[in-house]
């Protein structure tokens, strides 16, 4: 991912772009787990165009591509008419909020008991056989 990571910096630093209003402060674009990436932007067709130049730009020199059928854009805060533009560039279908990782919401606050059920239920039917 350090390959990815040099490419956003790149293209932060040459082609614009912007971090999403919340994730300035720290520079955030994104966020990684062991087959999950979490791309973090504004929301303008310049900047998915850009978001998709990299995507294909890591593809070519990592092999590694994303698997379109299991991606998913997820918007707050922004109005049909540019989600139904962005998802013509990416052609990655729209979510619903909240995001869930693992079956567990992302949450800016702790996690309780009852968010973690469904996590919870699935390792005990497997333990169980």
């Amino acid at each position: 991912m350090d390959i990815f990571n040099s490419l956003l910096m790149r293209n932060i630093e040459a082609r614009g772009f912007y971090f999403h209003p919340k994730c300035q402060e720290l520079k955030l674009t994104n966020i990684c787990f062991v087959d999950d990436l979490f791309l973090v932007a504004g929301a303008s067709e310049r900047l998915f165009r850009v978001i998709k130049d990299i995507l294909l730009e890591f593809g070519s020199m990592a092999g590694l591509k994303p698997n379109m059928g299991k991606s998913t854009c997820y918007y707050a805060g922004v109005i049909d008419e540019m989600i139904d533009k962005l998802d013509k560039i990416m052609r990655i279908p729209a979510g619903t909020l909240p995001v869930k990782s693992l079956g567990i919401p992302f949450a800016t606050s702790q996690i309780t008991t009852r968010d973690c059920r469904s996590l919870c239920d699935k390792i005990c039917s497997r333990i169980d056989g």
